[in-house]
């Protein structure tokens, strides 16, 4: 045996303490950190799945989504998005004038009146009156 290899392992703290009856052990582990490309392989995670591998969750839904939800309009054309934003536009411009002439109304008959008016006025926009 080599006196100087255990005269260096006796300079080195213990690697059992027996203090307080209680067993403590001290382990030096030395290794080199795995890196990404460790785990990874040849796979080429850049250019997209892995050949003859099973679909994507992204390839299943398009193959299972129906095409009219692929639109970002929902099914809506654009004239019928202009239609409802004027008519929108429109009932609420009919509605905050009704109220404004409500707080100026004077009593519960002239109230009734402007409600009745607000009522056809929205009716009529609506294409119902």
């Amino acid at each position: 045996m080599n006196l100087e290899k255990i005269k260096q392992a006796l300079e080195k703290p213990p690697a059992l303490d027996l203090e307080e009856n209680k067993l403590k052990f001290y382990v030096l582990v030395y290794a080199k950190q795995p890196t990404f490309a460790t785990f990874v392989g040849k796979f080429d995670l850049k250019n997209g799945p892995v050949p003859r591998a099973g679909m994507t969750h992204a390839e299943f839904l398009k193959q299972v989504t129906p095409k009219e939800l692929y639109a970002t309009s929902g099914g809506i054309s654009p004239m019928e998005a202009l239609q409802a934003a004027v008519t929108n536009m429109l009932a609420q411009e009919i509605i905050k004038r009704g109220l404004h002439d409500i707080m100026d109304a004077k009593s519960q008959h002239e109230i009734q009146a402007i409600r009745d008016r607000i009522d056809r006025e929205l009716a009529a926009l609506a294409g119902k009156g």
